[in-house]
Formats: structure tokens, sequence, C-alpha cells
């Protein structure tokens, strides 16, 4: 992780020296972009991580970044970490440019697992409850987790707040086992 942080500040740093500290959301995302299209398609991960393929990899790198009309600078990235190899690292490369992005933005990313998808003023009621609580805007990156039953779990940094259903159940359990022993 310690490699993929340094990768990521490096992109940010980049960014900001050439002036256009208004691109760096706009970098990032094309970094996502391009991530999740390499993390769902296996003949895109087979081109850059086998070495068959090495003559291939700037000319199918160039084609892509053109057709998703990323940033120059993600592009720089993406062919140093193939020509290091390092490819596999690009999933914590974007999480650590995303945390970065945040600090550096003066907000909290926070996950929320729900047993369904939630509607946007949920997603609004919860982002302002954890904001009021964290003390600073919090941004919600949405997982739907069915075995939770009911309810939700955030995790902001370090700290979970589990206010699902099984997790309930399970307290409940636990008393009861602690009265019959008791009994």
């Amino acid at each position: 992780m310690l490699v993929a942080k340094r990768y990521a500040r490096a992109l940010l740093e980049a960014v900001v020296d050439t002036a256009r500290e208004n691109q760096l959301e706009k970098v990032v995302s094309d970094l996502k972009n391009f991530y999740d299209l390499y993390a769902t398609s296996d003949v895109l991960r087979d081109c850059f991580e086998n070495p068959v393929f090495r003559n291939e990899r700037l000319a199918v790198l160039k084609t892509i970044m053109q057709k998703l009309e990323s940033h120059v600078l993600v592009e720089k990235l993406i062919q140093m970490l193939v020509e290091k190899q390092r490819m596999l690292e690009l999933d914590e490369v974007v999480v650590s440019a995303l945390e970065l992005l945040s600090e550096r933005k003066k907000v909290v990313d926070a996950t929320v697992w729900t047993a369904i998808t939630l509607t946007d003023v949920q997603k609004q009621r919860i982002s302002k409850a954890l904001s009021k609580h964290m003390g600073q805007p919090v941004v919600i990156h949405e997982k739907v987790d069915t075995t939770l039953m009911a309810g939700l779990v955030c995790q902001v940094g370090n700290t979970t707040i589990d206010h699902s259903l099984s997790r309930h159940l399970k307290s409940l359990g636990e008393q009861w086992s602690a009265t019959e022993i008791q009994a």
C-alpha cells in the first residue's frame, strides 16, 4: 500500500505542479474510470500483465486513453505502472488517490453497507448525520450487503457504526445465553 500511495501522491502533485489544481477531480476520476475498465476486462488485464503482449501494450494504452479522453498524466502513470510491472497495484493506487483527494478537499469518505439500495433522500440524511458526527462534510459510498437483513453499517476511517438487524439479533442471542447461564 505504501508504494501505491507514493504513486497516487506523485500523480496529484504533478497535477498541482502544472498549475492545474482545478483538474484534480478529473484526473482522479479518469484514473478510476480506467481502473473500472481494467478490472472488468480479462483481455485488457492479460494484455498489460502477460509478457507475450509486451510490444503491443503502449499502443493499446494510448488507444484506450484516447477513447476514455483521459488526462495525459493518468496515461503517463498507467504507462509507468505497466513498464515497472506494477499493474497489480492499480487498485491500491486508485484507493490512495481517492483518499488523498478527499483529504485535500477536507471531506471524509464513508462506506455504508445496507441490505437494499438507498434512495437519494436516505443517502442525504445519512450523509448529514455523519457530517454532524464527524464535524466535516462526508461523502457516502454505498454498498449493498443482503446478509445484513435490515439496517446499515457505516465505516468512516477506522470507526465502524453497526446498526444492522443481524448485529442486534446476535446481541440479543448473547444476552439470552448469558441469562440462561446465570439461571
